[in-house]
């Protein structure tokens, strides 16, 4: 589906509101400047402060997570349950993510609460999204909504 959406609008002018949290968008190849995730993302964390405005990529940690529960990774890089299927449910305990900036636990980037913190690139993506409202609110504009079926 995110394949299709990108084809048809990547000679457009176009940009991607979404309460997606999955980098669906992203892993389509959508252009990540015109896009704002307005309930975060799963590919960030953050600290349990909101005081502290900072998120943090998760990638590399989530990878060592998955090594450390016995998950494979393909000809293809893409993981695999071992041949007989069993894997550690837990990592070990030095896998924990803890925040730079507090040493606490950091939980995943989301809207869940009061304490989703609104980072800087938050910021920057929710003003480009306003500036490509106000260059084209005089403009004919299509508006497309999944629904859930």
């Amino acid at each position: 589906m995110y394949l299709n959406l990108l084809e048809l609008v990547k000679d457009k002018d176009y940009f991607v509101l979404t309460t997606n949290v999955d980098h669906q968008f992203q892993r389509a190849d959508f252009d990540k400047k015109r896009m704002f995730y307005t309930q975060g993302d799963y590919g960030l964390l953050q600290s349990v402060d909101p005081e502290i405005p900072n998120t943090f990529d998760n990638e590399e940690i989530v990878m060592k997570m998955m090594e450390d529960q016995d998950f494979l990774k393909n000809s293809e890089r893409i993981f695999e349950l071992p041949e007989d299927g069993n894997i550690r449910m837990e990592i070990s305990s030095d896998l924990i993510p803890l925040c730079p900036d507090d040493g606490r636990k950091m939980p995943t980037n989301l809207r869940a609460d009061d304490r989703f913190v609104e980072d800087a690139g938050w910021h920057a993506a929710n003003q480009r999204y306003n500036e490509f409202c106000s260059e084209h609110e005089k403009q004919h504009v299509l508006y497309l909504e999944e629904a859930q079926i």
